[in-house]
């Protein structure tokens, strides 16, 4: 499971500076384990966890501080062990105040702590339609950290499993630009003179990386299908008409068996073990973004009729529609569903990010301050932070989910579609 390291420092700052102090109550949930603990003068810890609960529980005793002087830095390690989520609440009170048996859920006396995670080691990629390029913006540094020139009109992102490679497809340009996300560089281009004079949106892969599935419109016919090319080569294996008009996103199930593509009409299903259509499903006003449950067992897509917007649920097993659908404000588009399944991220045009608990079937946080019009939405692999690019503002946005705060870096004209790739 994945280590995060947490640094604690207790400052000082009132009338019982001169007590040692207790650091305690770190809990750690979705089940975790103790890698170590901290160490150094004036420092002696006590690990109380129970390994089978879902926390770790530490008691830190600190030498007396001096007033206006905070203690050395301390590291608590834990790996998690189910779960990519690390989540810790640290306490520091006085000792004198601690009975032999402490309830540390009594925060009444804490004093000020600041715990930190190791910054995330994650790269955003988004797709510059104005610029004609992708860039790369750093979680860790929250700057562009490389520009790659694509095709005209770049749209749609999709990571090809099993590789470094992230694809593009420019939309206007009827080509399929590859990058490899550990050079940060084009590597080529796919050949696609199948796909001339049709406009291409987005690109998903089977889960070994074999094919791709990219989604065409046809302008002059406004006929709309889905274009199976050979991952290795990008050579076209086949084509699946849809019934539906202006295919826009696509993802494919974690089984390979499935594809589910939003249009100007609703959601088509692709059987991808027959490469036929399998299902229509109706969406007033059409559907815009989509977004695939970790387990695979429903699909989350975004609607919008002009006068409201919702957040649906389709059960992957019968592809059918799962309650009366979410209300997610007037104008949503990209969605994003959390590691663990829990929650789901809606972009919303007018300038918001909807934070949905999919448990409970109820919006919990309307996030403000997130640019002009956020369009798509991804979340990093440890549910910690969400990124989202913000069409008309020209900028990424890095969005802390614990804290809701947000940090914008401009990347360019009409940022459209994101991915996080390492």
């Amino acid at each position: 499971g994945e280590v995060v390291r947490y640094r604690v420092s207790v400052q000082s700052g009132g009338a019982d500076d001169a007590l040692p102090r207790v650091l305690g109550d770190m809990r750690v949930g979705g089940g975790a384990e103790l890698v170590s603990t901290p160490s150094g003068a004036g420092v002696s810890c006590q690990d109380n966890s129970s390994l089978s609960a879902f926390a770790v529980d530490v008691r830190c005793e600190i030498a007396p501080l001096q007033a206006g002087i905070a203690s050395p830095p301390l590291d608590l390690e834990v790996r998690a062990l189910s779960g990519p989520s690390l989540e810790a609440q640290v306490e520091a009170i006085p000792i004198a105040s601690v009975s032999s048996d402490p309830d540390l859920s009594d925060n009444t006396q804490s004093e000020t702590t600041t715990v930190t995670p190791a910054p995330v080691d994650a790269t955003a990629y988004v797709a510059v339609q104005g610029d004609d390029q992708v860039r790369a913006v750093s979680a860790a540094t929250n700057s562009v950290i490389a520009t790659i020139a694509t095709g005209s009109g770049p749209y749609g992102l999709g990571l090809r499993p099993g590789t470094d490679e992230l694809w593009v497809t420019n939309r206007t340009g009827q080509t399929i630009t590859r990058i490899s996300t550990a050079s940060n560089s084009s590597i080529g281009t796919v050949p696609t003179q199948q796909l001339l004079r049709d406009d291409l949106f987005d690109v998903a892969f089977s889960p070994d990386g074999g094919i791709a599935d990219v989604t065409v419109n046809e302008p002059v016919s406004n006929a709309a299908r889905v274009v199976l090319l050979n991952g290795a080569t990008g050579i076209q294996i086949t084509d699946i008409r849809l019934a539906q008009d202006f295919p826009r996103e696509i993802r494919v199930l974690p089984d390979g068996s499935k594809a589910y593509v939003t249009t100007a009409d609703g959601v088509t299903v692709l059987d991808l073990t027959t490469n036929t259509v399998a299902a229509s499903i109706a969406a007033a006003g059409g559907a815009i973004g989509l977004d695939v449950a970790p387990d695979g067992s429903a699909v989350f897509y975004t609607q919008r009729d002009g006068t409201s917007g919702l957040l649906r649920e389709i059960d992957t097993g019968t592809d059918a529609i799962v309650g009366s659908g979410i209300p997610v404000g007037i104008e949503p588009n990209g969605v994003a569903v959390s590691p663990d399944g829990s929650e789901a991220y809606v972009a919303n045009g007018r300038a918001l990010v909807y934070v949905v608990d999919l448990i409970a079937e109820t919006t919990t946080v309307i996030l403000t301050g997130t640019g002009t019009a956020p369009q798509s939405v991804d979340v990093t692999s440890d549910g910690t932070l969400l990124f989202v690019s913000d069409r008309d503002g020209g900028q990424v946005l890095e969005i802390d989910l614990a804290t809701s705060t947000v940090t914008p870096t401009v990347v360019g004209s009409f940022p459209a579609e994101l991915v996080i790739g390492n």
